[in-house]
């Protein structure tokens, strides 16, 4: 049996890339992403584009340039718990790669990407401001 390192502890999760639809009028399985163990995966699936896509892998396979690169802030809030376990173990591949990079994590928050962004607004635009500026991006203000 092959082993696929898992990115969610949650059930099959497929989406397509595309809305393309085969003439039995099932959505078309071969460009789809996938976050599942092999075992769960359904039967007509590309593996090798799920494999190919996995940010564990990737972030070994990539880590001197993404050090290099790269600015990471990752985010979870705790009301969450199958979606903070795996924030959190991605967060330990980034420091266990010793990859620079931002974590929080927001106390009682469930995903709620509104309420993330409305809270740490002026944060978030210090970061990016800051990474236009390691990017040497020309950056105009307004007096």
């Amino acid at each position: 049996m092959t082993i696929i390192p898992v990115v969610t502890t949650s059930t099959v999760t497929a989406q397509p890339k595309t809305k393309a639809k085969s003439k039995s009028n099932q959505t078309n399985t071969d460009d789809m992403w996938l976050v599942a163990p092999v075992s769960e995966l359904t039967v007509g699936v590309a593996h090798h584009i799920y494999r190919a896509n996995d940010p564990y892998l990737n972030l070994k396979k990539n880590v001197a340039y993404i050090r290099q690169h790269l600015r990471i802030q990752v985010a979870c809030g705790t009301a969450e718990p199958d979606h903070l376990t795996t924030v959190r173990e991605y967060h330990a591949a980034l420091t266990e790669l010793a990859v620079p990079h931002e974590y929080f994590e927001v106390e009682g928050l469930d995903h709620n990407q509104k309420t993330m962004i409305d809270g740490r607004k002026e944060h978030w635009f210090d970061f990016h401001i800051e990474s236009l500026k390691l990017a040497g991006a020309p950056l105009h203000y307004v007096e």
